[in-house]
């Protein structure tokens, strides 16, 4: 799975001829159109760099958020064994990392005081539903849930693909115009 991390945009000038020119011509070379390019470095962990661009999905309010997720708390009993989140590089495992409450809201409470502890996320309780954002990578950060007793204690995981929403700006490739 990728991490990537991008940049400010920046603009640059570029110049380039209008049509083939021919240098054994003594004639005098075409005029330049310019054109700009909107681009960002962006890396990927492990150090790759690319050229892409911070593009808002949203131009005519741009917004600057993190990636985003949800769950709701269903079952408070966690005696069949422990239930755990994972939140990009982050675990939150019952009875380790919160300690369940007297019922699904107290639980839901405690597991977004957990979450908000680490760098990099915030969460928010409202009544048994949990909402998180992730400040970090723009990118792909896991989002899932595992449940090792026979309870199912978390569930309507949204988005329910295995990842959190993707925050914005969102990663696009190199903006051209005239």
């Amino acid at each position: 799975m990728r991490r990537c991390r991008g940049g400010d945009n920046f603009t640059v000038l570029v110049g380039h001829k209008n049509g083939p020119s021919d240098p054994s011509s003594n004639a005098a070379p075409p005029s330049l159109i310019r054109n700009t390019i909107t681009f960002a470095p962006l890396t990927t962990e492990g150090g790759d760099f690319q050229n892409g661009a911070m593009v808002d999905n949203s131009p005519l309010t741009p917004v600057v958020s993190g990636s985003t997720g949800s769950f709701v708390v269903a079952d408070n009993d966690f005696s069949t064994g422990p239930a755990t989140i994972v939140i990009g590089p982050y675990r939150f495992t019952s009875f380790v990392d919160f300690i369940p409450g007297a019922g699904v809201n107290a639980t839901a409470t405690a597991i977004a005081t957990a979450i908000s502890n680490v760098p990099e996320l915030t969460a928010t309780a409202n009544v048994a539903t949990v909402s998180v954002v992730w400040d970090g990578s723009c990118d792909e950060v896991d989002f899932q849930v595992y449940h090792y007793g026979t309870k199912t204690n978390f569930s309507n995981l949204t988005p329910a693909n295995g990842f959190l929403a993707n925050g914005y700006p969102r990663i696009g490739a190199p903006v051209l115009s005239l």
